[in-house]
């Protein structure tokens, strides 16, 4: 694995993690730019007065003087933009108490190659989305929020496949009417491995979320996505392409969540499209999220993409619940829901 352009600052009071950390970022993940400092005190210094910009910064959490909490507070005022990662040797402590700690990542010590792999992993996942310096600056500001470690990313993988039953079940679900075509089954293993994803991520959010809002939102988009889809095999979308519009609705329920877990924590709320970052690290496709986010972003719109466009933006919309259910309505007819929805979405916007 090879992680190119990156700039890594590394603070541990203990020289020996500092150079074993070092080279193991150089030798398994091939970043060669590593800056070590052992002393906490001189990282708002550095900081200040360094011209490289950081792209990754991993410190101890225990030191003296300043622990590795107060320091990634010091980094995230600074230099925002910057992944942080805190190590410790009891992780499952700062992380049960994770709502104050500004780190993306966690990292377990002493670390393993495991470890370092993994860590790579995230941040190769991290970089798929592009986003402008003034959403990367907000992306820095947002909460912690839990990522998958490396026994859950296994789980998800091995868990995202299943048996004829399952798979019938699902079907059955979307294709309740005879005109609906059955899903593919590649879409419904993409779509039991977000089932997996959302086990994996109720076990981390429980206590902030609740096991029955998880449950209900992913009920919510899920039924949107069908509709969605029915809806465009009807008006002859090819099936690639509807199961497509499936995956785009379907796959926003991550966003919703986390976004409803950042507002338990922090009472604020975050542009859902930021979360994007998020939502690929727990295993959604990259090219799934980036079609969405042109798609919530674009003016001019393909038949596709309106049919996608109106189902996200028409999600929490009482008056849209029979959009994709009437027969009087087609592709053609779906400006005016859009329209529709968007001023709606404005005035509550405005009201909040």
């Amino acid at each position: 694995m090879k992680i190119k352009s990156t700039n890594v600052l590394i603070l541990d009071d203990d020289k020996l993690i500092l150079r074993a950390l070092s080279k193991s970022l150089s030798r398994v993940l091939g970043i060669d730019n590593v800056v070590t400092l052992n002393d906490a005190t001189l990282v708002d210094h550095y900081l200040t007065n360094s011209e490289v910009e950081f792209n990754l910064f991993i410190t101890d959490f225990q030191m003296p003087f300043l622990n590795g909490v107060d320091v990634l507070k010091i980094v995230q005022q600074h230099s925002p933009k910057t992944i942080r990662v805190l190590m410790s040797g009891d992780l499952e402590h700062l992380q049960t108490n994770s709502k104050n700690i500004p780190a993306n990542l966690f990292l377990p010590k002493p670390f393993s190659i495991g470890d370092i792999k993994h860590l790579g992993n995230l941040l190769v996942q991290i970089g798929k989305v592009h986003f402008e310096e003034e959403s990367q600056i907000q992306l820095g500001l947002i909460p912690y929020i839990p990522v998958p470690d490396e026994k859950t990313c296994s789980e998800i993988i091995s868990n995202g496949s299943t048996g004829n039953h399952q798979l019938d079940k699902l079907n059955e679900t979307v294709c309740f009417d005879t005109k609906a075509s059955q899903l593919s089954s590649k879409c419904l293993e993409i779509t039991y491995k977000l089932i997996h994803i959302l086990e994996a991520i109720t076990d981390q959010l429980i206590d902030t979320v609740g096991l029955n809002k998880i449950r209900a939102a992913f009920q919510h988009y899920y039924d949107w996505a069908a509709r969605s889809y029915r809806f465009a095999i009807h008006n002859a979308v090819h099936q690639e392409d509807a199961e497509d519009i499936f995956h785009i609705v379907l796959s926003y329920v991550l966003n919703h969540i986390f976004r409803d877990y950042l507002h338990e924590i922090s009472m604020k709320t975050y542009e859902i499209q930021l979360l994007d970052r998020f939502a690929i690290i727990w295993g959604v496709d990259p090219t799934i999220v980036e079609k969405r986010r042109t798609i919530l972003n674009a003016s001019d719109l393909s038949s596709n993409d309106l049919i996608s466009s109106v189902s996200l933006n028409c999600l929490d919309s009482k008056k849209a619940q029979d959009i994709f259910g009437s027969d009087n309505v087609d592709i053609q007819s779906l400006t005016r829901y859009l329209d529709g929805s968007k001023q709606e979405n404005k005035i509550k916007e405005s009201i909040l």
